[in-house]
């Protein structure tokens, strides 16, 4: 049967007493006992399209066949009759004797995932596949979210393809109490345990489960660095003198190469997130900026990178050789192939402050089975998933023996190196607008100023009152999206 022909057996009598709702349940049930197994529906769009009526009340028909398992969601390819076996059953019940028990399969629990670099995909397949094949009751599905281009319609993406799990990100601007449902106090008790890392850091868990931390990092082309001399780097870089190191780099680096730090990323390494209204206590660093413009000369191209053409451009131009250094994340190596020179690298390029991020995953209110949601979450906090996250992806797992044996044997920290690193840690509060709002103002919102300030052609004043004027209006902008969205 087409899709033409199903849309023609569904029919609305608005003139009968029964609901759309209900008159729309009778309807398809017909239609979906007489589909074979594997046969695509009409999407919710063109239901609601052809019988004039809203996609609320379709999709609110179809629950019924979704939570029965007589339909099923199959990623792109919509949404389609499920096998005879996955349909509810009714039996007798061996407890109340004269009473009948039903038996239901439930639909997979959907989950949002940003992460769709090769790499990433590969690591999610395989872990979805892992436990669906051991965990035979409710299965999960991936949804693949393109690289949060889609972050301004996050709430249609949750509710059109009925999310259960989700990935967070501060860019997505949700209202945790709102959206979320509560982590269940038995998957709550696991992170607060001794297996984790979690315990000893002052991380909110209501909502959430971190599944990984990511730091900064600062890699070097190592052969690069000792062709033009520069040597010293990490205690350089470890004794606050980047800037001095990029200056020396500015003067001996051949044409076509840049140092290869994003002058953004080297704010944001200075930036302390505190008191972050009072914005002259960037002065010392802006002023410092403005010198290192004015000395560097003719080199001042070379001395920061200014513009970018795309999210991965001074990634590729750093594994092809014309970038001295590369300041961001370990995961952003997992792009494109790795470098074909020596690289050296310094993890956490500032120890004061230490800005990490943790990958965080909640489960949405659509969610309609919140135990089988908690025990996917408590499986991706086991020893099995957490290892190849650690060995595979390069991250930084939660897990405390793996965490430990990760910085040993890929950093080379000893116990009480890392027992350090984990008492310098300062994550990044989930709930502060602010501190967020701050973080895209200096990475994405002040890139022409920045160049404009190292270049001579805006004075320090100029800036921070830009910077001021910029960060009310991104403030105004954020609450003003947040008013729409409710």
């Amino acid at each position: 049967m087409t899709t033409d022909e199903m849309l023609q057996v569904l029919m609305i009598d608005r003139t009968s007493p029964k609901s759309l709702k209900s008159q729309l349940e009778n309807q398809l049930e017909k239609l979906i006992e007489n589909l074979e197994a594997g046969t695509p529906l009409p999407p919710e769009r063109m239901i609601s399209e052809s019988l004039q009526i809203s996609r609320v009340t379709v999709r609110s028909a179809l629950n019924k066949f979704y939570v029965s398992g007589a339909i099923i969601r199959h990623g792109r390819l919509g949404t389609m009759v499920a096998p005879k076996k996955q349909c509810r059953s009714i039996q007798p019940n061996p407890f109340i004797p004269g009473m009948q028990h039903e038996i239901m399969h439930q639909p997979p629990l959907r989950f949002l995932i940003y992460e769709d670099l090769p790499i990433q995909r590969k690591f999610w397949e395989t872990v979805i596949d892992n436990y669906n094949n051991r965990n035979g009751s409710v299965t999960v599905e991936p949804v693949w979210m393109e690289n949060l281009s889609r972050q301004n319609n996050i709430k249609e993406i949750i509710q059109s393809q009925k999310i259960d799990i989700m990935m967070l990100s501060h860019l997505f601007r949700l209202n945790y109490e709102k959206d979320f449902i509560k982590i269940p106090a038995r998957l709550k008790s696991v992170e607060n345990s001794d297996s984790y890392i979690l315990k000893d850091l002052n991380i909110d868990l209501t909502y959430s489960v971190p599944f990984y931390l990511s730091a900064p990092i600062i890699l070097w082309n190592q052969e690069l660095a000792e062709k033009i001399g520069i040597s010293g780097i990490p205690e350089k870089v470890s004794g606050g003198k980047l800037l001095d190191l990029l200056m020396d780099s500015a003067e001996k680096l051949p044409d076509g190469c840049l140092s290869g730090v994003r002058i953004w990323d080297y704010l944001y390494l200075q930036t302390d997130l505190e008191n972050i209204n009072d914005m002259n206590r960037f002065r010392p660093i802006l002023e410092k900026l403005v010198q290192a413009g004015r000395s560097a000369g003719n080199n001042i191209d070379k001395l920061f990178v200014t513009d970018q053409k795309y999210t991965f451009d001074n990634l590729e131009n750093f594994l092809q050789g014309q970038r001295l250094f590369l300041l961001g994340q370990l995961s952003h190596l997992q792009v494109l192939d790795p470098p074909n020179f020596r690289c050296g690298f310094l993890t956490f390029p500032s120890q004061k402050n230490l800005s990490v991020e943790f990958l965080k995953i909640a489960i949405s209110k659509n969610c309609l089975n919140v135990h089988a949601a908690a025990d996917f979450l408590h499986y991706l906090l086991s020893y099995e998933v957490q290892k190849p996250c650690a060995e595979f992806k390069g991250n930084f797992p939660v897990h405390k023996q793996l965490f430990f044996e990760h910085m040993k044997n890929k950093y080379h920290q000893t116990k009480q190196m890392t027992a350090e690193f984990l008492q310098n840690l300062a994550p990044r509060k989930d709930q502060d607008k602010n501190s967020h709002c701050f973080s895209d103002l200096i990475i994405f919102y002040l890139r022409e100023e920045l160049k404009e300030l190292l270049y001579g052609s805006m004075t320090v004043d100029e800036f921070i009152k830009a910077m001021k004027n910029k960060f009310e209006s991104l403030k105004q902008r954020i609450e003003i999206q947040e008013k729409i969205v409710v």
